[in-house]
């Protein structure tokens, strides 16, 4: 299981609030409706990269990270 982390205007973005690790994450909007999924080498930096192209579609993000032994 894991939780929606808000993405919040006011701090520009979820930069400081994700893991930079490797996963998988998935991008909802406002409204919770799944926007984009993706796999990821850095989290924190994938997110960043569509809250600075299409932020009215980031309202939150649930993300998994790879521990090595699942790897």
């Amino acid at each position: 299981d894991t939780e929606a982390l808000a993405v919040s205007p006011e701090n520009d973005g979820p930069a400081g609030e994700l893991p930079s690790g490797a996963g998988v994450y998935a991008v909802y909007d406002t409204n919770g409706d799944v926007q984009f999924i993706g796999l990821s080498r850095n989290i924190a930096a994938s997110v960043a990269a569509h809250w600075k192209s299409v932020p009215e579609l980031c309202g939150s993000v649930k993300v998994r990270v790879f521990l090595v032994s699942e790897l």
